[in-house]
């Protein structure tokens, strides 16, 4: 029954949940903070405490590596302990796109290795209290800025040594994503885009085409206006070989080398 509570409860945050997300190649750096929960068998759901800490890495195509770390006091069997888990972990952000409450969100998955702690209040690889097993978890970022998301996930820590109980955790907490800087968040690094407040597309150096005509509104100077290149971006209506920014008669073509007509001859 435990396992089925589990199981329904990792599926509940997938299912209300959807995304666009910071962390990338280019920022692929995210710090957390937090508090968390830990609900073990035989006992009582502990109150959200301090800390939970967690920093991970991107690697590829929406999968990030990284380290967990949280402490609690949990109560089992009438007993006081002191709780803390230290785990490695591989993460999966959900490709998706949609909002909730007009933040975007990222939904993820994680699985995990870890030792767990029941007892002693120092960290020690070789005591008595200490357990290792593996760790499955989702969770949603509430994303209220380019960096910095609102996070709350749920995990499942399955241990079953001596003096170790398998455990239920929720983690609520403030993530802040950083890496080498995008600020238009068009994909193209601060330190290459040549418009890096202005979100544009990589072959043009990171600036915007406004009138898509192949030509950057950095160079353009007719930004508003499809061009051509040999005129500097603008057009040319009459053809006549003369932009219409330089052209006296744009809408008609000029004779003998010159913009304009000779109506009367």
């Amino acid at each position: 029954t435990n396992m089925k509570n589990h199981a329904i409860s990792l599926a509940l945050f997938i299912c209300f949940s959807s995304s666009v997300y910071s962390q990338n190649k280019e920022n692929p750096w995210l710090f957390e903070f937090g508090i968390n929960s830990v609900n073990a068998e035989e006992s009582e759901k502990t109150s959200y405490r301090l800390p939970t800490l967690s920093l991970s890495r991107y690697i590829f195509n929406n999968f990030s590596i990284g380290i967990n770390y949280s402490e609690n006091d949990i109560n089992v069997s009438n007993e006081d302990l002191y709780y803390y888990s230290l785990e490695g972990t591989v993460k999966f952000n959900i490709p998706t796109e949609s909002k909730f409450i007009g933040f975007n969100t990222n939904p993820y998955l994680y699985a995990g290795y870890g030792l767990y702690n029941f007892g002693q209040s120092d960290i020690s690889l070789a005591s008595n209290n200490t357990s290792y097993g593996p760790s499955f978890g989702a969770g949603i970022d509430f994303q209220i800025s380019k960096n910095i998301a609102l996070n709350t996930g749920i995990s499942y820590k399955a241990l079953d040594e001596k003096n170790a109980y398998s455990n239920l955790q929720h983690v609520v907490g403030i993530k802040f994503n950083f890496g080498k800087g995008d600020s238009d968040g068009d994909g193209v690094p601060d330190k290459k885009d040549q418009c890096p407040d202005l979100p544009g597309l990589s072959e043009l150096g990171g600036c915007p085409d406004s009138d898509g005509d192949g030509i950057s509104d950095l160079t353009d100077q007719c930004p508003n206006n499809p061009g051509l290149n040999s005129m500097g971006g603008c057009p040319d209506t009459d053809g006549d070989g003369f932009s219409d920014l330089a052209d006296p008669c744009p809408t008609n073509a000029g004779i003998d080398g010159g913009p304009c007509p000779d109506s009367d001859g």
